[in-house]
């Protein structure tokens, strides 16, 4: 079996095999583009893992269960701090991820390709995802990655709920925006959809 590597991250890389299926496996040093005949799928690391633990995972449990009280004081500092944050994808003639904390303010954005890299450098100090979308779409669009023929694709990563209400609220305005002055559609989809179609479009502009 062989598998071409879609996008690349710092620990792992989506692979894609010749039955048209996505995988999230290790990366050991991959580039995108790159063709490869074995993989190791994160799934058995994780399993690996979790052998190793053995006893020292029913320790740090019941360690939990005596100190429920200040565990739980902890846990709700932290998700009062941030620990709602979601990864947005863009993909406007290029790969694009926005990271958000719980309250929609973006902390980063990152071009995942070329192009992304190109349309991803603005100034996004302050501003919520809704504004920061319109903004990559109207450089995209002046940098002539994108016209009336053009399709925008919107996810939240590892997110496989197309109808999911984080992502209605970040899309709604880009799309009504992109079709309004441009005549551009905007797809909000699921996870893995967003992989299919942007690889898809990726294939495309090879051709």
């Amino acid at each position: 079996m062989k598998y071409l590597v879609m996008e690349r991250h710092e620990s792992y890389v989506i692979v894609l095999d010749e039955n048209g299926r996505f995988f999230k496996v290790a990366n050991m040093d991959y580039a995108p583009g790159q063709t490869l005949t074995k993989v190791v799928p994160m799934e058995d690391i994780k399993a690996k893992r979790k052998k190793r633990m053995g006893f020292l995972a029913l320790f740090i449990a019941l360690i939990a269960i005596v100190g429920i009280s200040a565990w739980f004081l902890l846990f709700s500092g932290v998700i009062s701090g941030g620990g709602d944050s979601r990864v947005y994808r863009f993909y406007m003639g290029g790969d694009i991820a926005v990271t958000c904390d719980s309250e929609n303010k973006v902390t980063k954005i990152e071009g995942l390709d070329e192009t992304g890299k190109a349309v991803s450098g603005i100034d996004f100090k302050n501003k919520n995802i809704a504004d920061v979308s319109v903004e990559l779409l109207e450089k995209a669009y002046s940098m002539g990655y994108l016209n009336e023929d053009s399709e925008i694709f919107v996810a939240i990563e590892n997110e496989y709920n197309d109808d999911n209400p984080a992502l209605e609220r970040a899309a709604d305005s880009l799309e009504n925006y992109a079709e309004e002055k441009y005549d551009i559609e905007v797809e909000k989809s699921s996870w893995d959809d967003y992989l299919k179609d942007t690889s898809n479009q990726k294939y495309q502009i090879d051709d």
